[in-house]
């Protein structure tokens, strides 16, 4: 069995591990960037297999250059809407800051008294 049987190609920006919504990026990104054990993702993505992980690994072995462009890709825009969500919160999230402002202002105030 190839490498590519264990992923499905949504789209070039878009590869997932087959049946599952995980995608190679989280995979490699927990294996590489978090030097993660093959066992160890396992029990954090509990849908994966271990052949599945070793595929992943096999791919990006096999694809070096294109899986890293993927990966830079992935990153920036990882980046790009973490930045995008910081400076245009949700009601919700707005909500938890101020009051986290406000709790941290309270205990300031409390202690140089």
């Amino acid at each position: 069995m190839k490498p590519e049987d264990h992923l499905e190609f949504l789209a070039p920006d878009e590869i997932r591990i087959r049946g599952t919504r995980i995608g190679l990026e989280n995979v490699l990104y927990q294996l590489i960037d978090c030097a993660c054990t093959p066992e160890a993702l396992v029990e954090q993505f509990p849908s994966l297999t271990l052949a599945q992980v070793y595929a992943s690994v096999e791919y990006y072995q096999q694809h070096r250059q294109a899986v890293e462009q993927y990966l830079a890709e992935w990153r920036s825009q990882t980046e790009r809407l973490q930045v995008e969500q910081d400076l245009n919160p949700s009601p919700g999230i707005a909500r938890l800051r101020k009051r986290k402002t406000d709790y941290i202002q309270a205990k300031r105030a409390v202690e140089t008294k």
